[in-house]
């Protein structure tokens, strides 16, 4: 991008971090000069451009507009943007989103079914933990979700998800093998981005540090969480985010130590690191990036809130700045002032109409003395790609929470949107019972059918198709015992892919387990599975585990006896050679506290039982499901081929 008179424009080495007196020479350019002091602005402000006084500003009647529509409600224990989070995205002919569904605040795909609404629970499950925060990419082809809670807990661990479009039945389904877990540990904050094949960047602050971790293209399986080589971005970092374009990451971060914004850069080969000096911008606090689109595909766009003191309500100085990095040079552009009062800003860069759009949280209109108070706005300040240049103010009022609640931050789309597809702001609030949402220009909505889910859903189907014989293990599974877990992933010829589970060293059970979604629905879970062994215990066919311990499960002995274990024991329905493919399916309804177990080959049932009493309370319903060969047998092993689980 060239100079202007109304832009900012700064050279690498050129930069002096100088006094006060020198900031008008940092920030070169006219709109510097209007960023320094209120007295320099007066003829800075072209004749089109008229800048309101404070008391107008604040003293302008509350628009009756823009107050868009309600809901969906929220869990009581679902978390509010602290920041800028981006879980809405514009696929087949509407908006979607990440939303958590009534009962039990699970997070499933909510789709908007008119520009007014309302939001739709289409009831495909994402996560079923009501306090995880997600991330959602979608790619054109593919919707990558990640998720995570935030306390040290394996229970808040960061998972990934996967799910494509099928226009057939009009829904979102749910990948094979999906959804994995990424990191055993927590992950607040994690930023996430996906390369054209499918290779997953994650990156989140650990102190004062970014630590990265990547997949492979199929997401299965993911590096651990570790700093960038070099000590780059080691320390000292204040706030980050993570843009991913074709194959080249960036990740934009603030020094919390000085007055300097850095981009670190992964080509494909090696990173880079460059640093740019504004003023200002020195400390903790969040940091958004996007690429200016194809008119300046190299123009790197980051907006950051200043940390300059608050002078209160008359305050000029410049409280959110907008970068535009090209190069070796830096182009600062002022968004809002101190005394506009803006919060929680989010970007979006709209490449079909050349614009930029900035949404943030205003303070709430003063009222007369005897009038009643006034909401929370959240308001939009949009300027051309072309200058860069905001209008003064506080913006354009498009949403209002209700009186007397506390907005979050506002969510917007991680993508660019377009004339046809509308802005989508939602923002929650605390005391606020619900989303609120609206839809700025664009249709936003085709005519077509909104599906809602009828009957059951997939919420996990592991195949193992996605990894190869010298992979490891998916992360997803782990040992359900104090033995140690031998399993690996190996080639069972026809069928694929699978998982195998031995007893090499003949001593205590290999169970090998996997948590599932929990719920309080029914819930069918089935594997296909091959047992061998003769000398040892029986082998764990397939079992159903809650919080309370057991709740049900199929058994094999070693003597080919097929059955399950009920309150008093075990009970054998039939008879089955070992070595024989099964299909073994359980279901188990939470409410009525009971479980069906099928066993069967290619040719028949051989085991079958109906409302049998759960081995455990069962009232939160399965959150884990272990398969697992006898113990105390070398020999014994379980081949599981497919796993499939369905909530009705």
């Amino acid at each position: 991008m060239s100079a202007t008179g109304s832009r900012t424009v700064q050279r690498l080495g050129a930069v002096v971090l100088a006094p006060v007196a020198l900031l008008g020479a940092l920030w070169m350019g006219q709109r510097a000069a209007r960023a320094v002091r209120p007295e320099a602005s007066s003829a800075a402000v072209s004749s089109a451009v008229v800048r309101p006084t404070a008391a107008s500003r604040l003293s302008t009647p509350t628009p009756t507009t823009g107050t868009g529509f309600a809901g969906p409600d929220r869990a009581a224990d679902a978390p509010e943007p602290d920041v800028h989070e981006t879980r809405t995205w514009y696929a087949a002919g509407r908006w979607w989103a990440v939303l958590n569904r009534a009962g039990d605040g699970a997070l499933t795909i909510w789709g908007l079914r008119t520009t007014t609404g309302p939001w739709v629970d289409t009831g495909v499950l994402v996560d079923d933990r009501p306090f995880a925060r997600p991330v959602v990419v979608w790619t054109g082809t593919e919707l990558v979700v990640a998720s995570s809670g935030t306390r040290d807990y394996a229970g808040h661990a960061l998972r990934t998800n996967r799910l494509t479009w099928d226009a057939g039945s009009s829904t979102w389904v749910q990948e094979a093998d999906f959804p994995v877990t990424a990191s055993g540990n927590p992950a607040p904050g994690v930023q996430l981005g996906v390369e054209p094949d499918g290779t997953e960047w994650l990156a989140r602050q650990d102190a004062d540090r970014v630590v990265v971790a990547k997949s492979g293209p199929s997401g299965l399986e993911h590096t651990r969480f570790a700093p960038l080589p070099g000590g780059i971005a080691g320390s000292d970092v204040g706030g980050f985010d993570l843009l991913v374009s074709g194959t080249t990451v960036r990740i934009a971060w603030r020094s919390k130590s000085s007055d300097s914004v850095h981009v670190t850069t992964w080509d494909g080969t090696q990173w880079t690191t460059i640093e740019r000096h504004v003023y200002g911008v020195g400390g903790i606090g969040p940091v958004t990036a996007a690429l200016a689109g194809p008119a300046a595909p190299s123009t790197l766009l980051v907006l950051l809130p200043t940390t300059l003191p608050s002078r209160g309500t008359n305050d000029r100085d410049p409280a959110l700045l907008l970068l535009a990095l090209d190069g070796d040079r830096v182009e600062t552009s002022v968004v809002s002032r101190g005394e506009d009062g803006l919060a929680g800003a989010g970007l979006v860069v709209d490449t079909d109409q050349a614009t930029v759009h900035v949404i943030a949280v205003a303070r709430p209109a003063p009222r007369d003395a005897g009038a009643p108070r006034h909401p929370s706005p959240v308001v939009d300040k949009t300027a051309d790609l072309s200058d860069l240049a905001f209008a003064p103010g506080p913006g354009a009022v498009v949403l209002y929470g209700d009186v007397g609640t506390r907005l979050a931050a506002p969510v917007v789309p991680g993508t660019a949107v377009g004339p046809t597809r509308g802005l989508l702001v939602m923002v929650a609030g605390r005391d606020l019972s619900g989303w609120r949402t609206t839809l700025v220009g664009g249709a936003g909505v085709d005519a077509g059918t909104l599906a809602q889910r009828t009957g059951t859903v997939d919420v996990v189907h592991d195949t193992f198709n996605g990894l190869q014989p010298d992979d490891p293990r998916p992360a997803a599974w782990h040992a359900g015992t104090s033995a140690a877990l031998e399993a690996d992933v190996v080639d069972a010829g026809d069928t694929g892919r699978a998982l195998l589970v031995s007893n090499t060293d003949g001593g205590p059970a290999s169970v090998a387990c996997r948590a599932i979604p929990a719920s309080r629905a029914p819930v069918v879970v089935r594997a296909d599975v091959v047992a061998k062994g003769t000398a040892g215990t029986d082998a764990k066919l397939l079992t159903l585990k809650g919080p309370d311990g057991s709740l049900a499960s199929a058994r094999l002995g070693r003597k080919g006896q097929a059955g399950w274990s009920g309150p008093h024991g075990r009970v054998i329905g039939g008879s089955v050679a070992m070595g024989t493919p099964l299909r073994v399916t359980i279901r188990v309804d939470p409410t009525a506290r009971t479980a069906t177990v099928r066993i069967e080959t290619g040719s028949g049932v051989v085991a079958e039982g109906a409302d049998i009493p759960l081995l455990a309370s069962g009232k939160a319903g399965p959150d884990e499901v272990c398969v697992g060969p006898g113990s105390n047998d070398p020999s014994a092993s379980l081949l599981l081929t497919d796993l499939l689980v369905q909530e009705s």
